[in-house]
């Protein structure tokens, strides 16, 4: 297989990796939104999902976060619930700040192992 060839693998790799990370919510109002899913993490034996709209929508800027608590219904199936308490969604929010920062350093520690090479 040609460098080329090599280089449109991946980067088809990477697009159906960027569509396996967007979630299709749909509001009381029945409008559909996509959000990129960016994290999902536990805090204090609670499971919480982390949200950033694919683009911009009346009600929610494209560079703001979304964190709903993790449920199921009575069906098993998974449901996103609004978090009403601030002390919660803060810790959340500092636990998420904390993952991607730790996420971040380990990707610039593989780019310097590639151009140390």
């Amino acid at each position: 297989m040609s460098d080329y060839e090599k280089k449109i693998l991946e980067m088809e790799e990477e697009e159906n990796a960027i569509d396996d990370d967007i979630l299709e919510l749909v509001g009381d109002d029945g409008e559909a939104v996509n959000f990129f899913h960016l994290a999902t993490l536990e805090h204090k034996k609670e499971w919480y999902i982390v949200l950033q709209p694919t683009e911009e929508t009346e009600d929610i800027s494209e560079d703001e976060l979304i964190i709903m608590q993790l449920a199921t219904d009575e069906e098993d199936n998974d449901v996103f619930l609004p978090i009403d308490d601030e002390k919660i969604l803060n810790a959340v929010y500092e636990e998420y700040v904390k993952l991607a920062e730790e996420i971040e350093a380990e990707g610039d520690d593989e780019d310097e192992e590639v151009t140390a090479e």
